[in-house]
C-alpha cells in the first residue's frame, strides 16, 4: 500500500536570487557519449499488471457512495455525489486544462495520452464502512470494488472493455475508485486512505476486473495532484520518500510528483517508462562535453554509468544522473510557492539511481509481528539473478527492485536484505551535506542542493549519496570504480552545458 501526501506549502527562508546565467557555452564533443532512443526496459516489461506507459491509454474512474446500512452511523462522515462534484471529477482527470491527462501528456512528452470515463455512481449499500475499515487484510475493500466493476458492466454496454485491457489479460490497466466517504483523509495507512495497491484478483476480457487500482476519497477532489501520484504507481513507480510513519527522511528532497505529490516526474521516473531519451557517457574520450535542454519541457537528461559497458541499456541498473530543473512545463505551477528557496531559474540535478532489479523464487517472511504478511526475496546470487533483458524476467516468479528509498525497506516486496543500505534514488546536494538522510536534517530542496555554473562533481566529494549512511565509498554500489569528474560550464533557465573528465 502507499502513503501519499497531499500538496503543502512548507515555508523556508528565503535566499537571495541571482542570476544563473553565467559561463561559456559550448558544442557537443564528437565523441564519448550515445544518444540512446530506446531503452531496454521498461517498467511494464518487469510486471504485467503495471499500465502501459507509452500510446493511447484508458482510465475507467467510479465514483462510489455508500448508501443505506453501509454507512456509519456519523452521516457528517459523507458527502452526496451531484451533477456539481461529478462534473468537477470530470475535468480534475480528463479536461483539457491542469488534469490528469494534460500532466501526462506534458510528462510524457505526448509519449501517452490518457482519456476515459468517469462512469455513473454505484451505490454500496452491502458492505459496511466500518467492515472495510476494520479489514487489515483489504478483502471486505476488493469485493466493493468487484462489485462496482461488476456493476458497471452490467449496465454500461457503451464501454468497449478491450481499450480498457490493452494486454487482454482480464485486468482493467487503469481504474481509479473514488468514495463519498470524506473521514478518508484522516485515516492513513486504512483501506479507504488514497492508495494504490494490488487485488490479486482478475476477470476476462469481456468483464474484466482490478488488479492495479487506486482508491480515493471525495475530499481529495479538489485538485488532479493524488490521482496524478496514484497513477505513477499505476504506472509503476514507488514512493521516494520514507515510508516508515513518522519518519522525515526523503532522498528527493520533496519536490517530485512520488514525494511531495508536487512538480514534474523526475528524469529516472520517465527514463522507467520510456519516455526521455538519455545521453550517455561511453568513456570513449578523456574529455566529453555534453549540452542539454530543460528536462520538463525537453527530456533532456546525461545517465552516467561507472562502466558503459556493464550497463544494461535501461534505467534499472546503476548509475549518476543528470538534468536541468527549470520552471516549465509541469513544474511551472508550483515553482511560484518555491521560488524564495529555489530562485527564479533553477539549476542541475545530480541524482544517483541504484535501481537494479531481481528475481526470485522462494519467499521469506520479515520483519515483525505486525508485518508478517510482507514478503521479500531471498537472492542466494545477486549477479546471476540480476534482470538485464526481457528474456531475462521470464526467468523467475517475482521480479522486483531491491532498493528502496523506505527506511521500513523490508515492507516492500523484493526488498533485498543485501540492499538495505541503498537507497534507490537520492539527490546529490551540491553542498555535500547529505541533509536528506538526517531525521534532523533539512529536507526540502532549496537552491543550494542544485548545481550551478563552475562547481565540480568529484566521487571524493560525493561517494557518501550512494548510502542511506552518508559514509564515503571506495566503489560503487556494483563494485565498480567510478572512473569521471565533472563541472559545469554555462547555465541559464533552457540549457546548460557539462564537461566531464576522466579522472581513473
Amino acid at each position: 500500500m502507499k502513503k501519499n501526501y497531499i500538496a503543502l506549502v512548507i515555508p523556508v527562508a528565503a535566499l537571495a536570487l541571482t542570476s544563473c546565467i553565467h559561463g561559456t557555452k559550448k558544442e557537443n564533443s564528437k565523441t564519448g557519449f550515445v544518444k540512446i532512443d530506446d531503452v531496454t526496459l521498461v517498467s511494464s516489461d518487469l510486471k504485467a499488471s503495471y499500465a502501459p506507459s507509452k500510446g493511447a491509454v484508458k482510465m475507467l474512474v467510479i465514483p462510489i457512495a455508500f448508501t443505506g446500512t453501509a454507512k456509519d452511523a456519523d452521516s457528517a462522515k459523507y458527502t452526496d455525489w451531484n451533477e456539481d462534484n461529478l462534473g468537477n471529477m470530470y475535468d480534475y482527470y480528463f479536461g483539457e486544462s491542469s488534469s490528469l491527462s494534460t500532466y501526462y501528456a506534458t510528462a510524457s512528452l505526448n509519449n501517452v495520452q490518457v482519456s476515459g470515463k468517469v462512469t455513473d455512481v454505484y451505490e454500496n449499500s452491502t458492505i459496511k464502512t466500518s467492515t472495510i475499515l476494520e479489514d487489515n487484510t483489504f478483502a471486505s475493500l476488493w469485493d466493493m470494488i468487484e462489485d462496482a466493476i461488476s456493476w458497471v458492466c452490467d449496465n454500461d454496454e457503451s464501454i468497449n472493455w478491450s481499450e480498457y485491457d490493452l494486454n487482454q489479460d482480464g485486468c482493467i490497466d487503469n481504474i481509479h475508485l473514488i468514495t463519498n466517504y470524506t473521514a478518508a483523509n484522516e485515516e492513513w495507512g486504512q483501506p479507504l486512505w488514497p492508495h494504490m495497491y494490488y487485488t490479486g484478483r482478475t476477470g476476462t476480457v469481456e468483464k474484466p476486473m482490478a488488479n492495479v487500482y487506486s482508491i480515493s476519497g471525495i475530499g481529495f477532489v479538489e485538485d488532479p495532484y493524488t490521482a496524478i501520484h496514484e497513477q505513477g504507481h499505476i504506472f509503476g513507480l514507488e514512493d521516494y520518500y520514507d515510508y516508515t510513519e513518522d519518519s522525515q527522511l526523503d532522498y528527493v528532497g520533496q519536490l517530485d510528483m512520488q514525494s511531495y505529490t508536487v512538480f514534474d516526474w523526475n528524469s529516472f521516473s520517465k527514463l522507467s517508462m520510456g519516455w526521455v531519451k538519455p545521453y550517455v557517457i561511453n568513456g570513449e574520450a578523456n574529455t566529453t562535453t555534453v549540452n542539454i535542454k530543460a528536462a520538463s519541457i525537453n527530456g533532456d537528461c546525461i545517465l552516467v554509468p561507472a562502466d558503459y559497458s556493464t550497463w544494461n541499456g535501461s534505467a534499472f541498473d546503476e548509475y549518476f544522473l543528470i538534468e536541468l530543473f527549470a520552471p516549465y512545463g509541469n513544474n511551472k505551477k508550483d515553482w511560484p510557492e518555491y521560488q524564495n528557496s529555489l530562485g527564479a531559474r533553477g539549476g542541475i540535478r545530480v541524482y544517483h539511481v541504484d535501481a537494479r532489479v531481481y528475481g526470485g523464487n522462494t519467499y521469506e517472511y520479515f520483519g515483525d509481528e505486525d508485518y508478517e504478511e510482507d514478503e521479500k526475496i531471498v537472492v542466494t546470487n545477486m549477479e546471476e539473478q540480476q534482470i538485464n533483458t526481457k528474456d531475462d524476467v521470464a526467468k523467475w516468479n517475482t521480479v522486483a527492485k531491491g532498493a528502496t528509498n523506505s527506511s521500513l525497506w523490508h515492507r516492500y516486496p523484493g526488498g533485498i536484505s543485501q540492499l538495505a543500505d541503498y537507497p534507490l534514488l537520492s539527490i546529490v546536494q551540491k553542498g555535500g551535506d547529505f541533509t536528506f538522510a538526517q531525521q534532523n536534517g533539512r529536507h526540502t530542496l532549496n537552491s543550494s542542493d542544485l548545481f550551478k555554473v563552475g562547481d565540480e562533481f568529484t566521487w571524493e566529494k560525493y561517494s557518501k549519496f550512494l548510502n542511506k549512511n552518508g559514509e564515503k565509498q571506495e566503489l560503487t554500489n556494483k563494485g565498480e570504480v567510478f572512473p569521471y569528474k565533472f563541472v559545469i560550464d554555462y547555465l541559464d533557465e533552457d540549457d546548460a552545458t557539462i564537461t566531464f573528465t576522466k579522472v581513473k
